[in-house]
C-alpha cells in the first residue's frame, strides 16, 4: 500500500475511531459482568463465535483462492490475509470463556455419569416405561426388576445398556476442562502456524518474485482445508454444541463453518468496496469480480438455507426426546420471532436479490446486501448460542423465554471494535496488489472481460 495513498489516512482513521468505541463498549461490559454475570457470559460466547467465525472463514477464502484462482480473490487477498492474522487475538479474548468455564458448560460441574447429569429422553417420555410392560416373545430386551442389578440370576442384560456405559465413557473423557484446554491449545496452535505461514509467505514471495513459492504455498492451502475443516469443526462441537451436552448433530459443525464462509464473504464485500471507490486495486476492481463476490455469497447463502433446514427437517421427523428440546426452546418463548426474521433476511431476501446480475456487478448495490447478510448472521450465533438452557437463570420466572439483556448489544461492540482495529493495523501494513503470482495475469484479463 502507498503511505502516500487515500486508503491509508481513511484506515487509520476507522482503526483508531473502531479502537475507541471497542474499549469504552469493554469498560461498560465489565460493569455488565458485574451485575449480571449469566448475561454477560452468554453475550460473550455468541460474540466470540461469531468474530472467530470473521477471522476463521477469512482464513479458508484465502485457501479457497490459493486452489481455486480468479480475480475475486485477487481483489480481497490482503484483507483475507489481514483477517487471518486476527487468529492470535482470538485465542487471547478466550481467557474469559476459561474463567467462567464452569458457569457456562453443565458437564463442568456435573460430569457426564454422575448424578446431576442425565441422557435420554425426559421423566415421563418413551424411555419412561413401567417394568411390567410386556415384552416381544424372542426379544434379547427385557426389563429389570427394582433392585435387581445387570448380572443378577434370571435377569437378561439390555444391550443398549453396554451403548450407554460406552457412551457415557467417551463423554467424560471428552467433556471434562483438562481435555477442553487441551484440545484449544491444539487448536490455535494449528490455526496460528497456518495465518503466519500464509502471511509470510505472501510477504516473501512480493520481495523475491519466487514462483516456486507461490506454487508450495497453493499446494499447502489443500492439506490445510482438511486441516481447517476437522479442526473448526472439532471446536465448535466443544464451545457451542456441549452447552446442551445431551443434544447432538451430525450437521452442527458443518452449519457452523458454513456460517463462517457466509460471514467472511459479507464482510469482505464490505471491505472490497472501500477498496475499490479509493482506486487502489486499478485492473481488479471490475464488474466481472464484484460478479463473483455476490455469486460466492449466494453459493453460501443457499448452503446454509439447505443444511439449517435439512437438520431441522431430519430432527422433526426423527422426533426423538434427546434432540426435539433443542429446536422447541428456539421455536417458543419469543425465540420463534428471531428463528422467522432468519429464513426471511438470512436466506429468502439475500437469495432473491443476488439472483440478479445487474445487483452484483454494481458494488454500491452489491456491499448494502453484504452488510444486511453480516448482521443476520450475528443474529443467527445469537439465537444458537443464547437460547441454550446453560444460560438460564436458576430460579427465574423467564427460564427459556427470549430474555434480551443490553450486554448482549455492548459485548459484541466491544469484541467488533478491537477485532476490526486489529485488523486494520494488519491491513494498512501491506501492500494492496499481490506481485509476482503466476495466477495474477490471467486474473487481470478475468477481471477486464478476457481483453
Amino acid at each position: 500500500m502507498n503511505p502516500n495513498g487515500t486508503l491509508y489516512p481513511l484506515l487509520e482513521r476507522i482503526r483508531v475511531r473502531a479502537l475507541i468505541v471497542g474499549v469504552a463498549a469493554a469498560a461498560a461490559s465489565v460493569v455488565g459482568a458485574l451485575m449480571a454475570r449469566t448475561s454477560f457470559d452468554r453475550a460473550y460466547l455468541y460474540s466470540y463465535i461469531f468474530f472467530f467465525g470473521l477471522s476463521m472463514g477469512s482464513m479458508a477464502l484465502l485457501m479457497v483462492h490459493r486452489q481455486l484462482g480468479g480475480a475475486w480473490g485477487f481483489l480481497i487477498r490482503r484483507p483475507l490475509e489481514s483477517a487471518a492474522m486476527t487468529i492470535p487475538l482470538m485465542a487471547v479474548l478466550f481467557i474469559p470463556v476459561f474463567i467462567d468455564l464452569d458457569r457456562i458448560y453443565p458437564w463442568v460441574n456435573n460430569p457426564p455419569g454422575s448424578e446431576g447429569y442425565h441422557e435420554g429422553p425426559p421423566a415421563g417420555g418413551p424411555a419412561a416405561e413401567s417394568e411390567h410392560e410386556p415384552v416381544a416373545k424372542g426379544s434379547p430386551i427385557s426389563h429389570t426388576p427394582s433392585g435387581a442389578g445387570p448380572g443378577s440370576s434370571g435377569v437378561r442384560r439390555d444391550p443398549l445398556e453396554k451403548e450407554t456405559h460406552d457412551l457415557f465413557a467417551f463423554k467424560k473423557a471428552w467433556l471434562n476442562p483438562t481435555a477442553f484446554t487441551v484440545r484449544f491449545a491444539i487448536y490455535f496452535a494449528l490455526w496460528i502456524v497456518l495465518a503466519m505461514v500464509f502471511n509470510i509467505g505472501s510477504r516473501r514471495q512480493d520481495e523475491t518474485g519466487s514462483i516456486d513459492l507461490a506454487y508450495w504455498l497453493n499446494g499447502l492451502s489443500a492439506p490445510g482445508l482438511v486441516i481447517y475443516f476437522l479442526s473448526v469443526s472439532f471446536a465448535l462441537i466443544d464451545w457451542g454444541m456441549s452447552l446442551e451436552p445431551k443434544w447432538y448433530s451430525t450437521l452442527y459443525g458443518v452449519l457452523l463453518i458454513i456460517g463462517q464462509g457466509i460471514s467472511a464473504m459479507a464482510f469482505m464485500i464490505l471491505v472490497a468496496a472501500a477498496i475499490s471507490r479509493r482506486g487502489e486495486l486499478e485492473g481488479l476492481d471490475k464488474p466481472e469480480t464484484y460478479n463473483d463476490l455476490g455469486n460466492l455469497l449466494l453459493a453460501f447463502t443457499m448452503l446454509w438455507g439447505y443444511l439449517s433446514f435439512s437438520q431441522f427437517l431430519i430432527i422433526w421427523a426423527g422426533n426423538l426426546g434427546e434432540e426435539i428440546p433443542w429446536y422447541m426452546r428456539r421455536l417458543h418463548g419469543g425465540w420463534e420471532w428471531i428463528g422467522r426474521s432468519l429464513i426471511v433476511f438470512h436466506f429468502a431476501v439475500p437469495f432473491l436479490v443476488l439472483l440478479a446480475r445487474p445487483l452484483k456487478r454494481n458494488i454500491s448495490a452489491l456491499w448494502k446486501i453484504a452488510a444486511l447478510v453480516l448482521f443476520m448472521h450475528l443474529l443467527d450465533d445469537y439465537w444458537l448460542i443464547a437460547a441454550s438452557p446453560a444460560f438460564d437463570v436458576p430460579g427465574a420466572a423467564d427460564r427459556g423465554w427470549f430474555n434480551p439483556s443490553w450486554l448482549d448489544a455492548v459485548v459484541p461492540l466491544a469484541m467488533g471494535g478491537i477485532w476490526l482495529s486489529t485488523f486494520l493495523w494488519f491491513l494498512k501494513g501491506k501492500t494492496l496488489m499481490v506481485a509476482h503470482d503466476p495466477q495474477l495475469l490471467p486474473a487481470l484479463k478475468q477481471a477486464s472481460g478476457g481483453h
